[in-house]
């Protein structure tokens, strides 16, 4: 994962972020991505708003093998904090 930013998402922006993707109208950090509906097609669209909103580029890796948001979330915060 590399991060050309020092800053990110807040949790609970990027939790809002996930909700929107999936078309739901909230999640628990707690939430696991892909139980909440998501699918390869969702993650891509999550990786490109990374990119966009926040100039953080994620390896897809990461977000099929988080065990939810927050996880994936802090795994995000710690490769910006190496920076």
């Amino acid at each position: 994962m590399t991060a050309p930013m020092s800053s990110g998402p807040t949790l609970q922006e990027f939790t809002a972020l996930c909700a929107d993707i999936l078309g739901v109208p909230e999640l628990a950090p707690e939430s696991n991505f892909f139980d909440e509906g998501g699918d390869s097609i969702s993650a891509a669209r999550l990786a490109v708003e990374l990119d966009e909103r926040w100039e953080l580029q994620i390896d897809m890796f990461e977000i099929f093998t988080a065990a939810n948001i927050h996880e994936l979330h802090s795994g995000m915060s710690e490769a910006l904090s190496v920076e």
